[in-house]
């Protein structure tokens, strides 16, 4: 029905691109990729001055690590949109992905001077990210603290806690404390498997830190939690 009512839309006014990308939206949905990028780009013919269709055209690229399309579809996303701070966010994903800390970093600390406390915590997980890979582990802790403390507690991930971990291993935090990333972690995974995965990333942290005691501990809760669940 949605996909005839827009289709409707186009015949009635063929400069309605909205439709064009309410159609490239329910074929992702049904994950027919081919189709979204054809609504998409026919959305922009249409109009070439709609920017949401940009947006949706430059995370096509963007997460199939296409970044020179990607980095052209923004461009144009943003020239077609009103100023606003949060493109600065959208590039410094852009530099992320393309291992350029650097311009990650420059961006997405616009964002933190114009935004202060309203900054996303998304912005602030870049940073946190961006400055390990630098090797600029006290701004890493910085950060990741912040995004810690305004991220939703339903929306932390034990990815989030694994990057707290690596963190603290480098930025002068205790075993213990490392270790309390790796458990708070665990606890976030309903699955045993996915429970039992991320303990063993920890436990090999241990090994290669030469603390074999807390390797050993972890080790230890996982064979205590795939017994808990054996029966």
């Amino acid at each position: 029905e949605a996909f005839r009512a827009y289709k409707k839309a186009l015949e009635v006014d063929p400069s309605f691109s909205v439709a064009s990308l309410r159609l490239a939206l329910l074929f992702e949905s049904q994950k027919n990729w081919e189709l979204v990028l054809e609504n998409l780009n026919d959305a922009v013919k249409r109009d070439s001055r709609f920017a949401p269709a940009y947006r949706e055209l430059f995370y096509y690229y963007f997460f199939r690590a296409k970044f020179t399309e990607a980095e052209e579809q923004l461009n144009k996303y943003i020239s077609n949109s009103d100023q606003d701070i949060q493109h600065e966010h959208l590039y410094a994903q852009l530099c992320w992905a393309r291992k350029d800390f650097d311009c990650a970093i420059n961006r997405a600390e616009k964002v933190v001077s114009a935004m202060g406390e309203r900054t996303k915590p998304k912005v602030l997980k870049l940073l946190a990210d961006s400055y390990f890979q630098k090797g600029d582990y006290a701004n890493a802790k910085k950060y990741m603290d912040w995004f810690l403390k305004r991220e939703k507690k339903e929306d932390i991930t034990s990815n989030d806690y694994k990057l707290l971990a690596d963190i603290l291993a480098k930025s002068g935090g205790t075993g213990d404390e490392v270790m309390e990333a790796y458990m708070k972690g665990a606890a976030l995974d309903s699955l045993l498997t996915s429970k039992v995965d991320f303990l063993k990333k920890g436990a090999e942290a241990f090994k290669a830190a030469g603390d074999r005691v807390r390797e050993g501990d972890i080790r230890s809760e996982i064979i205590r939690l795939k017994g808990a669940n054996s029966g």
